[in-house]
């Protein structure tokens, strides 16, 4: 690591990382939170400035946040990614709804994001909450994408283990309620679909099921 304002190592003889600086006594963890904030409230004025287009359009997105949060290179990297994965348009995506429906949409979009990937939902919530900052989510939500992003997480208002909540046109029984995940159970047979389009040996990550769960099948929930 380095330092952002004189370029000195910051790596002590013990192999301890520094955050200030020993040569120009700049604070580099405090800078780069700075510039975070920063980025985060350009990325907003970006947003008011072309609106939802900007969310779905993944080159102009990604040079944007390229632009905004260049000093915090693991915050970009999860960014970048999830412009890439089509992340920043599903979350614009659910701006409409009213905000306990949001957060039960924007766990789901983690939950996947994560398993996905291999991520913490925590660190995934990091930069979802900066996405759904420059969006405009309301501070509720906001606040409560940072609990989750600090490793709390609350379920959804409401929620029992037991209970049949409706939720995206089905209905559902609560089979179990973890760290704010609900474990769902569909009442019914919602349909019934090959694993792929093709009888070949092929993985979960890339057969034909996979992508329609993610895409279409996501995408058509309405309330």
């Amino acid at each position: 690591m380095k330092c952002s304002n004189c370029g000195a190592a910051l790596t002590s003889p013990t192999g301890i990382s520094l955050t200030v600086c020993p040569f120009c006594h700049t604070d580099n963890s405090a800078k780069r939170q700075i510039a975070a904030c920063k980025g985060e409230i350009d990325l907003r004025n970006e947003f008011l400035r072309r609106g939802q287009a900007l969310y779905k359009d993944k080159r102009v997105l990604g040079a944007v946040i390229s632009d905004y949060f260049a000093e915090d290179q693991r915050l970009l990297k999860g960014l970048r990614l999830a412009v890439q994965e089509d992340i920043a348009s599903k979350i614009v995506e659910v701006l409409p709804y009213n905000v306990s429906e949001q957060k039960i949409r924007i766990s789901a979009i983690i939950s996947y994001f994560a398993g996905d990937y291999g991520m913490s939902e925590s660190h995934v919530a990091g930069f979802v909450r900066v996405l759904a900052y420059g969006a405009g989510f309301g501070e509720e939500v906001l606040d409560w994408l940072a609990d989750m992003a600090n490793g709390e997480k609350p379920p959804p208002e409401s929620w029992q283990i037991g209970n049949v909540q409706s939720f995206g046109g089905y209905n559902w029984r609560v089979l179990d309620i973890q760290n704010g995940q609900a474990l769902l159970l569909s009442e019914l047979i919602l349909e019934k679909r090959p694993y792929h389009k093709e009888q070949v040996n092929i993985t979960w990550e890339n057969c034909t099921m996979r992508n329609y769960l993610n895409n279409k099948f996501y995408n058509k929930l309405p309330t």
